[in-house]
């Protein structure tokens, strides 16, 4: 069946229709995205999906994409003390057991079976590649962990 083939982009597309529906709801733009949406979602057809979501970004239009509350960035003290690096190095080889137990974006797992959002993942990338650059022992295990879960969303 086409959809069952095609069921990862539907996942990846439900995403940026979530993120849009989100969007729409609390910027008051047209709520007839949301309605074509939740149908397609229900019939699962792929091409009706696309079309809502393409009709979500257009009611957004330079809207789309950006954050209803700005980041709001906090320095680090002046005064704040800076880690030893053997406690860095025990909390950073420590969480490679942890990740290992977690790790559930195996490639070839059923994308409507997930629970997890998709982000999770993009995050085990961001956080390997940070520590990977730390220069810290381990610093191709991590690598590793990030080319694995970068795989997997490709």
């Amino acid at each position: 069946m086409k959809l069952k083939l095609s069921a990862c982009v539907l996942m990846l597309t439900c995403g940026v229709g979530i993120g849009i529906y989100c969007g729409i709801t609390t910027r008051g733009a047209d709520t007839s995205s949301i309605a074509s949406l939740k149908s397609a979602l229900a019939k699962q057809d792929l091409s009706a999906v696309r079309a809502a979501v393409a009709d979500g970004i257009s009611s957004l239009g330079d809207r789309a994409g950006i954050p209803e509350v700005a980041d709001q960035y906090v320095a680090v003290p002046k005064d704040a003390m800076w880690m030893p690096a053997l406690e860095a190095q025990t909390g950073f080889t420590a969480q490679f057991e942890k990740l290992k137990q977690l790790c559930w974006w195996k490639i070839g797992a059923d994308p409507t079976q997930m629970t997890a959002p998709l982000r999770g993942v993009a995050s085990v990338i961001a956080g390997n590649v940070a520590a990977a650059r730390s220069k810290l022992d381990g610093t191709q295990r991590s690598l590793t962990f990030a080319v694995e879960a970068a795989d997997f969303l490709i």
